[in-house]
């Protein structure tokens, strides 16, 4: 910093900051799909304290889990697991549902995505507004044993939150790209 103003330190030291802190804001650092560091500070989205476990998502998981193999390349399942509302809290989606049971109401709406797999560029769109994951969790480990990543495990999976706040209803669609056949891969569900 010799021959530097008090303004160019100023500056610089404001933005090494920035991307010091910018660092923190991630759930994890992924490299190879190995886990190289965890953000334990990450916070997880939730409703009054109420997040969604994964315990709620292997009983959301097809009794035939064979689709799902860790050894394959690319993604080998791809579902809407829950949707979530300052109203109603988490909602479970079964594989066939397709449409909430109840109305979500109040200023949060959620959607959370099940990928098993590796891909690229999960995406969610609800009445015309598209977004991608606010946050995403990855998770490691077989199917029936599915865990959240510790470093130096492969991630097997991921867990994608949505956010639609201001939005209370709506058909709601989601889509990832998959390293290898099928490539495209999508869901849909219409949220009352």
């Amino acid at each position: 910093m010799v021959g530097m103003s008090m303004t160019q330190r100023t500056l610089y030291l404001l933005l090494s900051l920035a991307l010091l802190f910018s660092e923190t804001l991630l759930a994890a650092r992924i490299k190879d799909n190995t886990v190289i560091n965890i953000n334990r500070f990450a916070n997880r989205p939730s409703f009054q304290g109420h997040e969604f476990t994964l315990n709620a998502l292997l009983s959301l998981l097809p009794n035939s889990k064979r689709q799902m193999n860790p050894n394959r390349k690319g993604i080998s399942y791809f579902e809407i697991v829950s949707i979530g509302s300052s109203h109603l809290g988490w909602m479970n989606v079964t594989q066939s549902q397709k449409a909430t049971e109840l109305n979500h109401e109040g200023r949060q709406l959620l959607a959370v995505v099940f990928q098993f797999g590796a891909g690229h560029s999960a995406q969610a769109s609800l009445n015309g507004s598209t977004k991608n994951a606010f946050h995403s969790e990855y998770l490691c480990g077989q199917v029936n044993r599915l865990h959240f990543c510790q470093v130096g495990e492969k991630v097997t999976a991921l867990l994608h939150y949505f956010d639609f706040s201001g939005q209370k209803q709506g058909h709601l669609n989601v889509t990832s790209h998959s390293d290898s056949h099928p490539f495209y891969w999508s869901d849909s569900i219409y949220i009352q």
